[in-house]
């Protein structure tokens, strides 16, 4: 209910009819319970713990696949409105579907890694400010070699996945949240690399770098995540079982098999 209040209200508009306002509020409805039946039954998301099979299914099928519900709905809205007419009908369907994938991807994360079980933020997390300020200076030139811009653009990378894999999936989330929104605040003032290119281009172009990046950096933090805390667990069980051989009231001794050695 939530979902279809708000974006029925937030779609309201001195140009857009009842019928549009009320198709917007279906498309968004619709792609949020699509998105959750899917997660629920298909990854578990209900689970405390995130996983790569987690993070791919978030990205694939219901990124891809449930935006594809609401960009469809999304468009009907704007062609009984008027907003969109003709040739823009696909153009718009494809740039609300990526709008759409991009919002899960980028939201959905931080908001998992909220949950009760998941790595709380740390003093270590502030190296993720590394990729962050990097992506500032990257998107915010303007004027330089095309050349330049891409090298410039694709550095990131490495420092991210450094990163990536010393920090916790809370501080990556947000790290991806950053970057995407200094990416698209500087291309919306007209620098960095993908402000010079046709809209249609830059979207896909633009948003396609930043799926990949948000992929690469969460798959990375999760499964790096998930050693931290076997390796935590390894040592508690270690250390329990020590505990309770120097507390045994009982006689105990380890050799090793290959040679009888005493060992403890």
């Amino acid at each position: 209910p939530g979902v279809a209040i708000g974006s029925f209200f937030g779609g309201l508009a001195p140009d857009l009819s009842l019928p549009g306002a009320l198709l917007m509020a279906l498309a968004n409805t619709v792609s949020a319970i699509s998105s959750a039946w899917i997660a629920r039954k298909w990854t578990g998301f209900q689970q405390d713990d995130l996983s790569v099979r987690d993070v791919m299914m978030l990205f694939i099928p219901i990124a891809l696949g449930t935006s594809v519900l609401s960009a469809a709905l999304g468009t009907m809205a704007q062609v009984s409105s008027g907003w969109a007419t003709g040739p823009d009908i696909p153009v718009r369907g494809f740039l609300w579907w990526l709008g759409d994938a991009m919002g899960f991807v980028l939201v959905a994360p931080l908001a998992l890694s909220w949950r009760p079980r998941q790595e709380p933020l740390s003093a270590r997390d502030l190296v993720m400010l590394l990729p962050c300020a990097f992506a500032a200076v990257a998107f915010s030139l303007t004027r330089v070699d095309p050349w330049v811009h891409d090298l410039l653009v694709l550095t990131i990378f490495p420092f991210a996945v450094w990163c990536a894999l010393r920090s916790s999936v809370r501080a990556i989330a947000l790290a991806n949240l950053v970057i995407a929104a200094i990416a698209v605040f500087t291309t919306s003032m007209g620098r960095g690399p993908f402000a010079d290119q046709p809209d249609l281009y830059r979207s896909i172009v633009q948003q396609g770098y930043l799926y990949a990046l948000s992929l690469v950096m969460l798959v990375l933090g999760v499964t790096r995540a998930r050693q931290r805390t076997a390796e935590h667990d390894l040592r508690r069980s270690q250390k329990l079982f020590s505990m309770l051989f120097e507390a045994s009231s009982v006689a105990v001794a380890f050799s090793r098999f290959s040679d009888d050695h005493y060992l403890e």
